[in-house]
């Protein structure tokens, strides 16, 4: 094999691996800004627990817990915050199946131990309370216990002296496609335009996508422009107008943005009217 061509088959491969799960540079990007984060867990944890957690004090921590035997399951984003005065973390869990696994509770216990494990390497004294929140955009019903303990027939009634030496781990999970579109209306707008896309745009949608890439053998170059467009040109600048300035404009914009990065990528027009909220006729002026 020429090096030329040997040359090829590593920008195909590492375009391949790049591309291998086109959510995570959107989820990193929209749920690493702190204001859209701290809107999401506000919903989703409960009130007993953020009357005592100081959502002031969260701040994005740099790094990931998620090693090489756990990168098929997750993509991860941490952010610190204080419960009771003590360190604690937020681990926004991106699942990366298109159809429920019953082992995610399993890896999730991993992910916790490891991040432990990571801490107490870095000379930590006290273990920080983890909150892992599993964010699940496949189609199929997530039927799987999240609760380690609810594996365990009779749990509830066991001694509290069995109890005491069984490991108690369990996650919160999101599950976009079941969740109806006007259980996101509690979500800000920007956050609930988000939530929507990544409830819409399928794994299916992105296996047509790696097809093409396929077909493409080594040209790969148009589509990873087509990605990068709907990653951050569309979604990004949504975000950005609806923060900085606040206005419904900003939000129609970026709705108008994602809508024609959708379309690039051949997506059914109705698809495309639930994920932005934008009318079939606003969608179809995009295509003239």
């Amino acid at each position: 094999m020429s090096k030329r061509a040997d040359g090829e088959n590593k920008s195909l491969k590492k375009q391949k691996n790049e591309v291998k799960n086109p959510h995570d540079a959107t989820f990193k990007d929209v749920m690493g800004r702190k204001e859209i984060a701290k809107d999401f867990i506000e919903k989703n944890i409960p009130k007993e627990v953020l009357d005592i957690m100081d959502l002031n004090t969260m701040e994005r921590k740099d790094g990931t817990y998620v090693g090489k035997h756990l990168e098929e399951s997750f993509t991860d984003l941490i952010y610190g915050v204080k419960i009771n005065n003590k360190e604690a973390y937020i681990s926004l869990l991106l699942e990366h199946k298109s159809s429920p696994d019953k082992y995610t509770i399993f890896q999730v216990t991993r992910y916790i131990l490891d991040a432990w494990t990571k801490l107490s390497k870095d000379n930590t004294k006290e273990l920080p309370i983890v909150i892992p929140i599993v964010f699940y955009h496949g189609k199929g019903k997530w039927n799987y216990k999240t609760d380690i303990r609810d594996l365990i027939p009779g749990y509830y009634n066991l001694p509290d002296y069995l109890k005491d030496r069984i490991p108690t781990m369990k996650h919160d999970l999101v599950d976009m496609h079941r969740s109806p579109d006007e259980e996101l209306d509690k979500y800000r707008p920007i956050v609930r335009l988000i939530l929507k896309v990544f409830k819409y745009v399928t794994q299916e949608d992105e296996d047509k996508l790696m097809k093409k890439i396929d077909q493409l053998e080594g040209k790969g170059e148009k589509i990873m422009t087509i990605l990068e467009e709907r990653e951050l040109r569309g979604i990004e600048k949504g975000i950005e107008k609806g923060i900085e300035k606040g206005i419904e404009k900003g939000i129609e914009k970026g709705k108008i943005e994602v809508a024609r990065n959708l379309l690039s990528l051949g997506l059914d027009i109705d698809k495309i009217v639930k994920a932005t909220g934008l009318s079939e006729e606003d969608i179809k002026k995009l295509l003239s």
